[in-house]
Formats: C-alpha cells, structure tokens, sequence
C-alpha cells in the first residue's frame, strides 16, 4: 500500500500548491 500512501501525499502536496483548482481536477 506504499503507492496508495505516495498518491495520497502527492494529492495533499498538489493541494497545497494549487488550492481550490485541483477541486476541479479530482
């Protein structure tokens, strides 16, 4: 589960970066 774990940081890191557009994304 290591990769699900590095998504769910990546997603959280792209967040922080991008704010309410990565809304939009998911």
């Amino acid at each position: 589960c290591v990769r699900q774990d590095q998504s769910a940081v990546t997603v959280r890191l792209y967040y922080l970066q991008h704010g309410s557009a990565s809304i939009g994304f998911l």
